[in-house]
């Protein structure tokens, strides 16, 4: 495949996720020629910030979604076609300049022979987008890297996902799948795949009460599992649904906590995560769309988002806490 055939498309699945979700779209929406973007039933201003973004950047296809696994469906015709899918869920912040380096060794081939593409992570407990612009957590490896990036040209179909992504069952070509991890190759500072995790953080307005102590937020798919009960996985897994998931509720049992919570604090320069789409494209020489400029003028007319731990979720490059 040549590179004018290739493309790259993101779907981005989100519930109530208003603290970050706009730097989360700002930072990887020029790595997308496509971005999905599935709204499963938001209550706080998510889906507000949605459609204003929707307005700002044509390559946003913004719907609203009553069940997760649509959003899989709404991915499942790139199957058998030359296109990455880039997954982003409402909590990981990428690197934009990163993205935009990864973005021409996609288009150019370098990873055609890949499955699957994993980053570096630093899976935050804390983030500060104010004057020191730092952030600390547990970094993958040795935690688990949770990035999406899929070379749908190796499937024939993928299918059966309660969300995007997601478990199912998926057909392959051949038998040359590679995963490459890329989070083992390459040093946090030399990485151009990576991505700042803040699902330990605060990450809608409504959670008035939010302690960091607190177990992280079920996603969609783990909504669904323990809404109702699933005899058809036999009478083990129901026993595990009544007595075990509700003590997933506990951070000694949350499997996050888990998984990413492994091997000591880092700290690390959050200010490349922080920095402006536009910003970054004048610094490698890219076409800036016309509506980003609205967008960065909607932001010099409307205040900032309120406070959290003490420091201001700032959209701009330039803002103060």
């Amino acid at each position: 495949m040549t590179a004018a055939e290739r493309k790259i498309v993101g779907i981005l699945l989100v519930r109530d996720e208003d603290l970050h979700v706009e730097r989360v779209i700002r930072n990887c929406i020029q790595f997308c020629d496509l971005l999905l973007v599935a709204d499963n039933g938001s209550k706080d201003q998510t889906y507000a910030i949605l459609t204003r973004l929707a307005g700002a950047f044509p390559t946003i296809r913004l719907s609203r979604i009553a069940h997760a696994w649509e959003s899989h469906a709404m991915i499942q015709p790139y199957a058998n076609t030359d296109t990455w899918i880039f997954g982003v869920d409402g909590d990981e912040i990428y690197d934009p300049r990163g993205l935009a380096m990864l973005r021409g060794e996609l288009l150019a081939g370098k990873y055609d022979d890949c499955w699957q593409i994993l980053g570096n992570v630093i899976h935050c407990e804390t983030l500060d987008q104010g004057h020191q612009r730092v952030a600390k957590g547990y970094l993958a490896p040795p935690a688990i890297s949770m990035t999406k990036l899929y070379n749908f040209s190796k499937i024939i179909q993928w299918t059966n996902c309660p969300q995007r992504l997601h478990w199912g069952e998926i057909s392959f070509k051949g038998e040359d799948n590679r995963i490459l991890r890329l989070c083992d190759e390459l040093s946090w500072d030399r990485a151009i795949f990576r991505c700042l995790h803040v699902a330990f953080l605060q990450r809608s307005s409504l959670q008035t009460h939010f302690k960091p102590w607190h177990t992280t937020r079920y996603n969609p798919s783990e909504l669904i599992r323990n809404a109702k009960l699933d005899w058809s996985l036999g009478w083990k897994h129901v026993i595990k649904q009544i007595f075990l998931y509700p003590l997933t509720r506990l951070p000694r049992f949350d499997y996050k906590y888990r998984r990413y919570r492994r091997g000591g604090l880092v700290t690390v320069s959050s200010e490349p995560f922080m920095t402006s789409p536009s910003l970054v494209a004048d610094k490698l020489n890219l076409a800036v769309p016309e509506t980003v400029g609205k967008a960065e003028r909607y932001h010099q007319t409307h205040p900032p988002l309120p406070r959290i731990g003490g420091a201001i979720v700032d959209m701009d490059a330039g803002g103060k806490s």
